[in-house]
């Protein structure tokens, strides 16, 4: 009876010691995969940061125009040209033509730029969540771990 329970424990053993090595599998490739993760993580939110830098700078050009165009038009309705613009009505409307298209592309650009940014934002929330899956991943191994050296201490008598 004793060594059928000895027969029993040891492949109960044997059973742990190879979850324990699929566990220290599992948590070597976790492991690579969270390094791959956290470098990815930083290279996206670099690349976050210069589109948000980006966006601002692009929105800042689009109201610096409008106000630009917006003169242009007020030069063009009272008929005199604004400080420092000399020429006629035709230059003054061409002048106006090329802000406003240059306010237009801004805009677009910034648009593009916050899809961008917003799609960047998502890649990035995903990355975080696999990276606390993986943490999760690596705690549950490490409990493993330990739980399997504790029977085989119990059972090392045996």
């Amino acid at each position: 009876r004793s060594q059928s329970k000895a027969t029993g424990l040891a492949r109960r053993c044997a059973e742990l010691q190879q979850s324990l090595d699929q566990a220290n599998r599992c948590e070597r490739e976790a492991v690579a995969e969270l390094c791959r993760l956290r470098a990815s993580s930083a290279v996206q939110e670099a690349a976050a940061e210069e589109l948000r830098v980006n966006l601002q700078g692009a929105r800042d050009e689009a109201m610096a125009l409008r106000a630009r165009s917006a003169v242009l038009r007020e030069a063009l309705a009272s008929g005199l040209p604004p400080a420092g613009l000399a020429g006629d009505a035709g230059e003054l409307r061409d002048q106006l033509d090329v802000a406003v298209r240059k306010a237009a592309d801004a805009e677009a650009l910034a648009q593009s730029r916050e899809v961008a940014l917003k799609t960047t934002t998502q890649e990035l929330e995903s990355l975080r969540r696999d990276r606390q899956r993986f943490a999760d991943v690596e705690a549950r191994a490490t409990a493993l771990e330990r739980y399997n050296a504790d029977l085989l201490s119990e059972n090392s008598c045996l």
